[in-house]
């Protein structure tokens, strides 16, 4: 994992120093600075296929974001901390449903009216909250005496 890290992090710094040595630093402050530079250097299809695939990341991101949260609210609901309707099992899917419908409708409702700078920053922020949040949860578990 820690070499993951250093691998995106040198990629992060590499295109920052073709970026700015494509254009000017004070033309990056665009919420899409790779796909400006394209567009900005008259290479407007690649500027489109880097758009698209933001928009793909992005959607695949909070995809990712919204597994998770009914799975924290199942649990939450079965240790008594939310109503119970939140612990229903689908049946046929045997997945969380009342939990997943109920976060994507908290999700899907806002994205539809926050510009995107705002989704990407709730999304990040909710989602630093909730594994702070079972973080809390373990290391009080943790501090519980063992019978």
């Amino acid at each position: 994992m820690i070499y993951a890290l250093i691998i995106c992090t040198v990629l992060y710094i590499l295109i920052a120093l073709i970026l700015t040595g494509m254009v000017n630093y004070k033309d990056l402050a665009v919420g899409d600075p790779l796909a400006h530079v394209f567009a900005e250097t008259n290479l407007n299809f690649m500027a489109g296929i880097v758009a698209m695939s933001a928009i793909v990341a992005i959607t695949s991101v909070f995809l990712v974001f919204q597994i998770g949260q009914p799975r924290i609210l199942m649990t939450m609901s079965r240790d008594g901390l939310l109503p119970r309707a939140f612990a229903k099992i689908h049946p046929r899917f045997k997945t969380p449903y009342v939990a997943t419908i109920a976060t994507g409708l908290l999700v899907a409702i806002p994205a539809l009216f926050l510009n995107l700078t705002e989704v990407t920053d709730l999304t990040s922020i909710g989602t630093l909250f909730a594994f702070a949040i079972v973080s809390g949860g373990g290391v009080a578990a943790g501090n519980q005496p063992h019978l």
